[in-house]
């Protein structure tokens, strides 16, 4: 019942901002849009699971032996089941997939800890925007960084204070001491993090070069952090609703014309569909071929 909830609050928001701001969008927009910076597109993504990868293996390397083909395929996946199920499944089936082989509260751990630097990841980029907005030089920027940084480390190797904190503390999360106590794993996970977050950034940035040159402006990258952030919001059907939602709270803020930025979230939200069910179709299909020629081998020795 709850993955229909999703889908319900996607469309209702989807088509009450729709009406407020008298949206009229067509097939034209797909018409419109530049080859090029959909290959583009597709080549930032295919970086970013490479790097989604990497940072998976090193996470779990200590507790699960894995190949760098196996974090890839985990990482597709993931990013599939996300954006294209109703239930946005993509963290159960790391669990589903190991459940036989490694125990279920030290997986959690595992996806909690890549969760939790994806989010202090987005906080220093935000912290970042937000003092560059209100003209802080760059050594304060620099400082409030470091600040913050610090006191999220004294945070995770502080396990009396990780006691006390719900939820994390039943579970003991940060028990990883292999992961989470070795600075260098810590230094290597945030860095691969933050380079995820740069390069979804940078993507959006050369889409936007390639066909909305008018979004390109002192607030875009406020605007892309309000789009990663409402694609991890798990409440609506593959970001659709939320990030339009978020749109017209920064449009308010802006002042900046809507029809376009409408346009661009509408069309991200399309690619990330189309690129996951692309996925999951070719899964599908290689699924099928591998299972028939297995069975027509059994069937040939038979």
């Amino acid at each position: 019942m709850a993955n229909y909830f999703k889908i319900f609050f996607s469309i209702i928001i989807f088509i009450i901002i729709y009406k407020l701001y008298n949206i009229h969008i067509d097939i034209s927009i797909v018409e419109n849009l530049n080859i090029k910076s959909l290959f583009v597109y597709g080549l930032f993504f295919i970086f970013s699971i490479l790097i989604i990868s990497i940072r998976w293996m090193i996470i779990i390397r200590d507790i699960y032996k894995i190949t760098f083909v196996q974090s890839i395929k985990i990482s597709l996946l993931t990013f599939s089941l996300n954006n294209a199920t109703l239930s946005g499944s993509g963290d159960l089936f790391k669990i589903f997939l190991w459940n036989k082989k490694i125990k279920k509260n030290v997986l959690l751990k595992c996806i909690f800890t890549e969760k939790i630097f994806g989010l202090l990841t987005f906080l220093s980029i935000v912290i970042f925007i937000v003092s560059y907005f209100i003209k802080l030089s760059f050594l304060y920027i620099f400082g409030i960084i470091t600040i913050y940084l610090i006191l999220f480390y004294y945070l995770i190797n502080n396990i009396f204070l990780i006691k006390k904190i719900p939820y994390i503390n039943y579970y003991e999360f940060f028990l990883i001491d292999k992961v989470l106590k070795n600075p260098k794993k810590l230094i290597g996970i945030f860095l691969l993090s933050l380079l995820i977050q740069i390069i979804y950034f940078t993507n959006l940035y050369i889409f936007c070069l390639f066909n909305y040159k008018n979004l390109i402006n002192i607030y875009s990258l406020f605007y892309y952090s309000l789009i990663s952030l409402a694609n991890s919001v798990p409440l609506f059907f593959s970001g659709f609703g939320i990030r339009e939602l978020l749109t017209s709270i920064f449009l308010n803020y802006a002042k900046l014309d809507s029809t376009i930025y409408f346009e661009f979230i509408l069309i991200v939200g399309l690619l990330n569909l189309f690129i996951a069910i692309i996925i999951l179709f070719l899964r599908f299909i290689i699924k099928s071929i591998y299972f028939r020629s297995g069975y027509n081998i059994r069937k040939y020795k038979s």
